[in-house]
């Protein structure tokens, strides 16, 4: 066999000396090759911050265009003025009694420990800042700007020097969320007699650095309205510091991004596909700041865009009810928002107008059905509109994404308001990280028919068999396919005015069983009617009641809790 061959020859002496080396090496190596991709993920470099930018940036944009976009994502909205006012003084003492929040101390001045401390998401989304904020634009008083203004500035140095994550300090929402609130403090600081570059510098950091990680492709939530939310913050960075380095490309970017969002993130329904009737809302308000972001940067809005918009609050005028309330399927929350979507109008050149509250308007129509998305709604009364006493509204939900937001189990579920008053509920909103949420966002959540134990993810689908409706009839056929053999069918019906008849059948393994949860508001009282197997249902706010009647196969249990 023809060839070359080399033999080395190493002293005893090197090859220990090599070992002890790679030894020593492989630790090293072991411990980079965990960090780093970590490490990587989210870092970003500073960006200095000249005195250029800031001369330029007391000045442009106008004190008008920051006081517009300043109220985005402002959830102190529903704050009369004294509450507001109150909510301010207790945050001077390092405490949240924002009503709606739950109550927690806080470090003054800004304390690392903050960062890790629950309500992690209020306290990194900058709303003790915003809340002193807005204190401050109501009294003047300095007090209320110094303490935003330390807060903010801690939060910056300790963000610029952090590795590694913290609570919620690069969390997509939180950096979204602060945009909005450095936008509102640098419209109150940078013409304030106290003035500090030094302080303008690190607003300036938080800003740059924000916009890094917003734009990185790795931080990118392309799913859910994360990623709206990502992209309204970049263009917020481009109207609010349009000095700051990147501007353009953020500009760019974010309208590519929301090009491939906007083809899923809202049907051709105008169903924002969130699984909830409360981010039919946010989504609405998401879209409406959207459209008012490229206004202001002169991008006309793309026609297939307003076409959606405009179906989108079509359905959300569905939804809501003449009190303000919305059927509480999904991550929705029982209260009244009397406000109204933070909605704008497109004109037919493709220009948004400034957002304002949206009027309750009465619905197109008493019946309407999304077969895409998942949803049914009817009502009856409409032309008493808003008469509650003779107005009902019958919502049946069978929307089912995989991948997108907010989902519960609740296929089938049935929600009914009537009289002002809701009967039957899902459980709706429960906070993230609270206990009990997974049992909430179950099938218990709602009243779907379900396997007992059956788990949240199982893998199933529900197909619409037949729907109808006459002037006096209304009726919804459905059916749940899976998990394996399990099949639910459920047929809801109402005989106008005031009688509604729902149908259950399943079937599955032989020693499978099905259990179906009732639930009602918590504003109403349930006795034991006269009538064997009946109900009745009061409501502590009026004198309506409702009698339910339960006629079950044999070896039902019947329970009430």
């Amino acid at each position: 066999m023809k060839g070359l061959f080399f033999t080395v020859l190493m002293p005893i002496y090197n090859r220990k000396l090599l070992l002890n080396f790679i030894s020593c090496l492989l630790p090293v190596l072991v411990f980079a090759a965990i960090w780093f991709p970590v490490i990587d993920h989210y870092y970003v470099p500073n960006v200095i911050i000249t005195d250029k930018i800031l001369n330029t940036a007391r000045h442009v944009p106008d004190d008008s265009v920051l006081d517009e976009i300043g109220v985005f994502f402002d959830l102190l909205q529903h704050l009369d003025d004294k509450q507001l006012i109150a909510a301010a003084e207790m945050a001077l003492q390092g405490e949240i009694a924002i009503p709606g929040c739950p109550s927690k101390k806080f470090g003054l001045p800004f304390n690392v420990d903050n960062i890790d401390k629950e309500p992690k998401l209020l306290l990194a989304s900058f709303k003790i800042p915003n809340l002193l904020l807005s204190a401050y634009e109501m009294t003047g008083r300095d007090e209320f700007l110094v303490t935003a203004k330390d807060i903010i500035s801690g939060w910056a140095s300790y963000e610029r020097r952090a590795w590694l994550p913290k609570g919620y300090l690069w969390n997509d929402h939180a950096i979204a969320a602060r945009i909005s609130v450095l936008a509102k403090f640098w419209k109150l600081y940078r013409n304030h007699p106290d003035y500090e570059s030094e302080v303008a510098k690190h607003i300036f950091q938080l800003a740059a650095r924000s916009g890094q990680m917003l734009a990185k492709p790795s931080h990118f939530t392309f799913a859910t309205n994360h990623g709206v939310m990502q992209n309204l913050a970049l263009w917020q960075i481009c109207i609010t510091f349009p000095a700051l380095p990147n501007v353009a490309f953020y500009k760019q970017l974010a309208l590519e991004r929301m090009r491939d969002q906007m083809a899923f993130y809202i049907n051709e329904e105008g169903v924002i596909l969130e699984h909830s009737a409360g981010y039919q809302k946010a989504g609405l308000e998401f879209i409406g700041m959207a459209f008012r972001y490229l206004t202001l940067m002169n991008v006309l809005i793309p026609e297939e865009w307003r076409i959606k918009y405009v179906k989108a609050k079509d359905f959300y005028d569905q939804l809501r009810r003449p009190d303000g309330s919305l059927p509480m399927f999904g991550d929705t929350g029982g209260g009244r928002y009397n406000l109204g979507p933070f909605v704008t109008s497109v004109d037919s050149s493709g220009k948004s107008e400034i957002l304002s509250y949206s009027k309750n308007r009465i619905p197109r129509q008493s019946r309407s059905l999304y077969p895409v998305a998942g949803y049914c709604v009817w009502w009856d009364g409409l032309d008493a509109w808003p008469n509650e006493k003779v107005l009902s509204q019958t919502v049946v939900a069978w929307s089912h994404f995989p991948g997108h937001a907010h989902k519960h189990a609740d296929e089938m579920s049935v929600l009914l308001w009537a009289g002002g008053q809701r009967w039957w509920t899902n459980v709706g909103y429960w906070g993230f990280g609270t206990k009990g949420r997974s049992e909430a966002t179950s099938w218990g959540g709602s009243n779907a028919p379900h396997l007992i134990d059956e788990n949240a993810d199982s893998v199933r689908n529900t197909k619409l068999r037949f729907y109808g409706w006459s002037e006096h009839l209304a009726v919804i056929d459905l059916e749940r396919r899976g998990p394996q053999e399990y099949v639910a069918r459920r047929q809801t019906i109402q005989l106008k005015p005031n009688l509604w008849v729902v149908i259950d059948h399943t079937s599955g393994k032989e020693n499978s069983r099905t259990t179906t949860t009732w639930t009602t508001s918590h504003e109403i009282s349930l006795s034991e009617g006269t009538i064997s197997g009946s109900y009745v249902l009061e409501s502590e706010n009026n004198n309506t009641s409702l009698t339910k009647f339960l006629l079950v196969s044999e070896d039902t249990n019947i329970m009430q809790f």
